[in-house]
């Protein structure tokens, strides 16, 4: 009976190779920064990405994800080996893969060539065609193809089921480029469509990502922060002192002291500082800071700006037409004259004569010089120091004019 044992437990290998990336993944072989091939062993950063696009894949049947990442997670490595995983799995399917430049998207077919080139024999399909731009295994009719991202729209004229889109942030007119890579896949369950990419400013990767972020298309978010990857951290020195921006970063982000020095010698490490927020953000807001790595807008300008804009809608109550923060909605706080003096100017403003206006509105606020005819006692423009100054009705009428921001009773 031990060859019916031996038969069924090659029957469960043969089909966990063929169902579960995870446990297939051990048979590729990569090459990691410190430069010799190693078998694929998925880090945090990977794993996190593998249960987000599993959970969709089982709610939806298909996978649509627009990944935004820190650098060097290996993401671009966990997509070409889920890709691959299901090419030579699954007759008859074709993969596509689109980098930003001619240099990413070799590097990226490299990768599956070097996944296919040291895959164990009895798990390796045969090849009918490999060159620069395809690889095609022909006995299961399934393969790859390459592209680069251009203005004419890659892939327009392709048909594919599995779409890997890398450092989709950097691609010219990524509209006209989403709009004709989609075709190319069509609307079927175990579809997958995969956009992976570090931020690169406000451009047009950020409001597809907005609008993801918004549900108003079929893709889902996924941000993937540096922190997730247990291998940004530094030794600390014994004697180190973190600044206030530091243990801010710490309490509110979890982080330990070994990642926020390794935080602090990356950013030494940059030509300009500020851009270790969008090559390395801790949340997917930070990574939109600049629409190119020389046009930031730095903190004490945004600071500055907080503050004009404060100020500004502190005195946005002043009625005073004259006044430079005037506008439209307060005009009823135009301050009212005097009954015998009101006429038009009530039908005007709609006041009554119960309307007051505190001095304390406006801070240049004063009472009106020329007191000649009123004796209201609760005049606004009265001053009690004024009542036994009488003034001519018409240097009154002016100046009420003035005060109301005209310049002519008749106009």
């Amino acid at each position: 009976m031990q060859w019916l044992n031996n038969l069924a437990a090659e029957g469960a290998h043969a089909t966990r190779l063929q169902t579960d990336l995870e446990y297939f993944v051990s048979n590729l072989m990569i090459r990691p920064k410190e430069g010799a091939l190693v078998p694929f062993k998925p880090n945090a950063a990977q794993l996190k990405l593998h249960q987000a696009l599993e959970e969709q894949k089982r709610r939806t049947g298909r996978v649509r994800a627009i990944v935004l990442k820190a650098r060097q997670l290996g993401i671009s490595t966990y997509v070409a080996a889920r890709f691959y995983h299901r090419t030579i799995s699954n007759p008859g399917l074709r993969t596509i893969i689109i980098g930003h430049e001619r240099s990413a998207s070799k590097n990226l077919f490299q990768l599956v060539k070097r996944f296919h080139e040291n895959l164990p024999p009895d798990l390796k399909p045969s090849t009918g065609v490999s060159n620069a731009d395809e690889l095609i295994f022909d006995k299961i009719d399934s393969g790859y193809l390459v592209a680069i991202a251009t203005h004419e729209g890659a892939g327009r004229s392709a048909t594919a089921q599995l779409l890997h889109c890398s450092e989709v942030a950097f691609w010219p007119d990524l509209p006209i480029q989403m709009a004709a890579l989609m075709q190319t896949v069509p609307d079927l369950p175990g579809t997958e469509v995969i956009l992976e990419t570090t931020a690169y400013g406000f451009n047009d990767f950020r409001k597809l990502w907005r609008k993801s972020e918004a549900g108003e298309n079929e893709f889902q978010t996924i941000f993937l922060p540096w922190s997730v990857d247990p291998n940004y951290r530094a030794n600390v020195p014994p004697d180190i002192k973190f600044d206030p921006e530091e243990i801010r970063l710490m309490e509110m982000h979890g982080l330990d002291a070994e990642q926020i020095f390794w935080r602090r010698n990356k950013i030494s490490q940059l030509t300009n500082p500020e851009t270790f927020p969008q090559e390395y953000p801790l949340i997917a807001a930070e990574a939109f800071i600049a629409s190119s790595f020389d046009s930031f807008i730095s903190a004490d300008i945004v600071i500055r700006a907080r503050k004009e804009k404060d100020r500004a809608a502190r005195k946005a109550n002043c009625g005073r037409r004259s006044c430079q923060h005037w506008t439209g909605q307060n005009i009823n706080r135009v301050p009212p004259r005097p009954l015998h003096h009101q006429g038009r100017e009530q039908a005007r403003f709609g006041h009554d004569g119960n309307d007051r206006l505190d001095q304390s509105d406006h801070p240049r606020a004063e009472a009106c010089p020329d007191q000649s005819r009123c004796r209201r006692s609760r005049c606004w423009y009265l001053r009690s120091s004024d009542r036994a100054r009488p003034r001519p009705v018409s240097n009154q009428r002016g100046e009420l004019w003035r005060q109301a921001g005209r310049t002519s009773a008749y106009r």
